[in-house]
């Protein structure tokens, strides 16, 4: 079983391939979301334990995306998250996750199971424009 900071670091390199965002393996302490550029993170919610064949584990993620700050707007930020939570293309968080779906082997597997929470999220007591990605890796 591999440790939480393995597929922290796993769900990062795999978000780093996208080009417009800043990828962190846990929220950082300090935001900066620049115009165009997205900052995303994966926050742990919960293991499940022995849920796979070989004893393996579920690990419930939110990976976050911050993609605009307040200031820009109703309309303009959230359609600044619409890329992020696309299933496909350049900015697609899904996509880039399911590019290796075992995350360079730190995983048996990631699923993308759902965006939620499209709208406005405050992360170190600023607030922006973003959205949660419910993912799970299993090992």
């Amino acid at each position: 079983m591999a440790s939480v900071s393995a597929h922290a670091t796993a769900i990062k390199t795999a978000l780093a391939a996208i080009a417009s965002v800043r990828a962190f393996s846990e929220e950082p302490d300090d935001v900066q979301v620049a115009a165009g550029r997205a900052v995303v993170f994966p926050l742990l919610r919960e293991i499940t334990y022995d849920q796979a064949f070989d004893g393996g584990a579920t690990y419930a993620w939110d990976v976050v995306v911050l993609a605009a700050p307040e200031s820009a707007g109703r309309a303009r930020g959230q359609q600044a998250i619409d890329r992020y939570v696309a299933r496909e293309g350049a900015d697609s968080i899904p996509a880039a996750l399911y590019a290796d779906a075992t995350l360079g082997g730190a995983v048996d597997y990631v699923k993308v199971n759902r965006a939620y929470d499209r709208g406005l999220i405050t992360a170190g007591a600023v607030v922006y424009w973003g959205a949660k990605l419910e993912i799970e890796t299993v090992d």
